[in-house]
């Protein structure tokens, strides 16, 4: 639990404790939208990258793509994440920034200050970006995918692709009775979600 908590939920936890003292006793602490409802799974997806990052150093040339596996159970390598599969309007930077309404709200912003200070934290990869907006985009990898090097992704374009990313290639968790309690993100999984004739299917053991 410990691990768990200082590797994935740690950051999930400051942004609550932000939340609930930016909100006070207002009744707009819980989320108002599909976006910020996403906010939880965005910070333990980037918590989650970025220590990859830290523990995968790139040699010249060489790929983060790389699977790893540890008991029959495959990992993904730190920029598996870049190549889900999104809409047509993120796939590139796009030339001017745009921002939905939902990632100007407070919520995002209080995200957004989380991601930065932790990018910059005790970190190995990419040590002399001193930039904690450029590094924090840097854990995201997508500018690691544009071949235009005149174009590159901001952190908000990363962010709104990766909320993207995250409605085309999520699973439901789903107890004994298929009843979905939660979400998840699982890149190579992902390959397997977006056939019109798919040939196998999604089941959890409880347990393990």
């Amino acid at each position: 639990q410990e691990e768990d908590w200082n590797h994935f939920h740690k950051l999930e936890c400051q942004y609550y404790s932000k939340r609930r003292k930016k909100s006070g006793n207002a009744p707009n602490f819980y989320a108002t939208n599909a976006e910020e409802d996403a906010i939880p799974l965005l910070l333990r997806t980037f918590s989650a990258l970025k220590i990859l990052r830290d523990g995968n150093q790139q040699s010249p040339g060489e790929s983060l793509n790389n699977e790893v596996l540890h008991d029959d159970l495959v990992s993904c390598g730190p920029d598996h994440f870049s190549s889900l599969m999104v809409s047509s309007e993120h796939i590139k930077p796009s030339q001017t920034e745009t921002r939905s309404s939902a990632l100007s709200g407070t919520s995002i912003k209080i995200a957004i200050d989380i991601m930065e200070k932790f990018a910059i934290k005790g970190s190995v990869y990419d040590k002399p970006q001193r930039d904690k907006n450029s590094a924090a985009n840097s854990v995201w990898g997508y500018n690691n995918i544009v071949d235009d090097k005149r174009a590159a992704f901001t952190l908000h374009q990363s962010i709104e692709r990766t909320l993207n990313a995250f409605k085309k290639n999520n699973f439901g968790i789903v107890d004994s009775l298929h009843s979905p309690f939660g979400e998840g993100v699982y890149p190579c999984a992902a390959l397997l979600n977006h056939s019109c004739a798919p040939n196998c299917i999604l089941r959890y053991e409880f347990g393990r």
